[in-house]
């Protein structure tokens, strides 16, 4: 009878799994198996509990189809069902051949709590290690399939060797690094585990990362100090691996008994001396007080000293207070008062390469009635650097000569005085002049020394010089002696330089062949000149 119940109940089983059309599923209610975990060594046999969750109820239920590594685990049965089986219509719902448990129950009802135990036998040759155990399951309320899930289970093998154990503390997890668990291992199974014995297996001992754990530095972002006239604020607290916020801050009333000093501001062009004036506005009685460590641009101001400062200088126990060298002011005060006014002024002068823009100037302070140092605080000043727009005037490029100097191509501003390479007034000249250049003579010119050949000597072309500068130009070339002789009645002839010149008034006689006086000559002639008096 037992053998024909389970074959039906398997049947069953089978009929329902394959045949559930998706519309009978309800999504809506939900029943979830877990299967626990348990531990033990290679030949033991190991328990593990099968409990369910559910939300809505039903009447009937099953779980079937373990999956295991059959390797190291053997099914070895269900046991301690007794309590859920009196819930069901009939004895026998445990399969252990099938590894099947099908409950139909008497009534709906929405189980909760321990179904059974489930054994497992390790085997004797097993490893060490965490073998996951999981199943189907199938949940019904009459012909309605109710949505369920098995939640996984495992066996842990630990062999029966005696561990040696390696301990390593708990560090716990920050908000940028995970951290550890309390765990010892164990070299010869390469193993963690919770416990010194060796008994439960760590299969993680990685802390995950704990984002309220700020175990590095801090940094305070937002802090203000009050002023007399606006509310302060201690700045928030930022982790400074994360950037998370850690604290906020708290904001500060305004101060109501101060000594303030401040300044009145002060504008100028690059190059030029400004002073800022230093002024004191005090609430409260004082009789000494110092401005210390001066704050400024020093690539674009130069601190030039104090000035302006004799009115004070009269409530001052000793001279020297305001101390150049240092940028230092000290005020010790012949008696205790409130000090309100003006104190002097501070010079500073421009540099010429300043940009427009405006910059600040401030000190440190401290106030005192006697040995109490009172709130005191200094608004800084402000030097404006006035942008300037220039006004050029173009001046095209002159070469130099030998008695002159040249001129660049510039352009003028006549507002700052300055000359400029470019249109745009970036680059200042320091020069607009190019040397003199001894080679280049544009003026006038002469020649001197010049000699006429004659029939017995050279002459010479003569030397040209600038009538600038006089130097000499060129030097002349000599002009070789000539040949000559006279004809007819007053004529003269001259061979110079391959050139025949005939001059006179008279005509030139019809010489016959090789009488002509200069036909000896003949092979030098190049070219022939008739006087503008011989007749034709």
């Amino acid at each position: 009878m037992k053998k024909i119940l389970s074959t039906f109940l398997s049947l069953l089983l089978a009929v329902q799994v394959l045949y559930i059309p998706v519309s009978a599923i309800d999504m809506t209610s939900y029943v979830v198996f877990t299967l626990s975990e348990a531990s033990g060594a290679p030949g033991d046999t190991v328990e593990i509990e099968v409990t369910v969750e559910s939300a809505e109820a039903y009447n009937s239920l099953a779980i079937y189809g373990f999956e295991y590594d059959t390797s190291v685990l053997t099914f070895a049965g269900f046991s301690d069902y007794s309590e859920i089986e009196d819930k069901c219509d009939f004895p026998d719902c445990f399969d252990n051949d099938m590894q099947a448990a099908i409950l139909p129950l008497k009534k709906s009802e929405a189980l909760d709590g321990y179904i059974c135990t489930v054994l497992f036998t390790v085997d004797e040759d097993a490893e060490d290690g965490v073998y996951p155990i999981t199943a189907k399951s199938l949940v019904k309320e009459n012909s309605t399939v109710i949505s369920s899930e098995v939640t996984a289970g495992a066996v842990t093998v630990v062999s029966s060797h005696p561990h040696e154990l390696i301990y390593t503390p708990e560090e716990p997890a920050s908000c940028i690094v995970e951290g550890w668990m309390e765990s010892w291992f164990c070299p010869d199974c390469a193993l963690f585990f919770a416990d010194p014995e060796g008994k439960v297996i760590l299969e993680n001992d990685i802390l995950e990362i704990d984002p309220d754990n700020h175990i590095g530095g801090t940094r305070v972002v937002g802090e203000k100090a009050p002023t007399t006239y606006e509310e302060g604020y201690t700045g928030d607290t930022y982790c400074t691996d994360c950037g998370e916020l850690i604290a906020e801050g708290e904001f500060l009333p305004p101060i109501t008994d101060y000594v303030q000093f401040f300044f009145s501001n002060a504008s100028g062009m690059p190059g030029e001396t400004v002073a800022l004036e230093l002024y004191v506005d005090s609430t409260v009685d004082i009789n000494s007080a110092a401005l210390y460590e001066m704050t400024y641009n020093t690539d674009l101001l130069t601190f030039e000293g104090f000035t302006d400062y004799a009115d004070i200088e009269s409530d001052l126990m000793f001279d020297g207070c305001f101390d150049d060298a240092k940028k230092v002011i000290t005020l010790p005060l012949t008696e205790t008062t409130a000090l309100n006014g003006y104190i002097c002024s501070i010079l500073f002068t421009i540099s010429d390469t300043a940009s427009a823009g405006e910059f600040e100037v401030s000190f440190s302070s401290i106030a005192k009635l006697n040995s109490t140092e009172l709130p005191s605080f200094v608004e800084p000043g402000f030097i404006t650097v006035e942008k300037h727009t220039h006004t050029m005037s173009h001046m095209p490029a002159e070469k130099s000569t030998c008695i002159m100097d040249g001129i660049l191509e510039n352009w003028y501003c006549s507002g700052c005085d300055l000359f400029f390479a470019d249109k745009d007034g970036v680059t200042v000249l320091e020069s607009i002049f190019e040397p003199i250049d001894p080679d280049n003579h544009t003026g006038e010119t002469y020649i001197d020394g010049a000699i006429e050949p004659t029939e017995d000597a050279n002459g010479y072309t003569g030397d040209l010089y600038c009538m600038d500068c006089g130097e000499i130009i060129e030097e002349g070339t000599v002009i070789p002696a000539y040949l000559g002789g006279t004809f007819g009645e007053d004529g003269t002839w001259k061979l110079a330089n391959g050139v025949l010149t005939v001059s006179g008034t008279s005509a030139i006689p019809n010489y016959t062949a090789g009488k002509a006086p200069w036909y000896s000559q003949r092979a030098n002639i190049t070219s022939i000149v008739i006087g503008k008096d011989i007749p034709a």
